[in-house]
């Protein structure tokens, strides 16, 4: 009989966030296609269309890139040049991934305040078609940005401790 592996400590919760962020990712991609299938369906064969069909698969297209960026931050999967790093020494590669992720985190603290001016200055604008709220649209930006700037700071911890961050974070 096998016995389970033991797992990263919060693996968990970080895969049950990965999957509520794919089917959210999921849904998007489906709306999209909807939308534009259902447009060209419907100026092609009776030709009319659904006005407002490609702002909102503008939106949904955006929401899939916040949704698809906090996934790749948390599961360790955006593209990194490492190979540099991988030659280093330990005590090389520790400090270059500190001085890294301390670069994503101010990075992400600069978009996460943009995001949020932003979001007060559009806060009374809605797109044109739809009247979608536009400040919703920085709110995501600000949600993606600080949920990958928490990765950050885990990945950040883990280059000070020495820990082991095969699991999903930089390597």
């Amino acid at each position: 009989m096998n016995s389970p592996q033991p797992q990263e400590k919060g693996a968990s919760g970080k895969h049950r966030l990965n999957t509520v962020l794919g089917i959210c990712m999921a849904i998007c991609l489906t709306a999209m296609a909807v939308l534009v299938f259902g447009n060209v369906i419907l100026r092609y064969l009776f030709n009319s269309g659904i006005t407002w069909s490609e702002e909102m698969s503008r939106y949904f297209f955006v929401f899939m890139i916040f949704f698809g960026s906090a996934s790749a931050a948390i599961m360790g999967k955006h593209i990194s040049v490492d190979l540099l790093v991988r030659r280093l020494a330990p005590g090389n590669r520790r400090i270059v991934l500190v001085i890294a992720n301390l670069l994503s985190i101010v990075v992400l603290a600069m978009l996460a305040i943009g995001s949020w001016e932003l979001a007060e200055i559009n806060r009374n604008s809605h797109g044109p078609v739809t009247g979608f709220p536009l400040w919703l649209l920085f709110a995501g930006c600000l949600g993606m940005a600080v949920c990958m700037a928490v990765v950050a700071c885990r990945d950040l911890l883990r280059a000070l401790t020495g820990a082991s961050s095969e699991q999903g974070g930089n390597p």
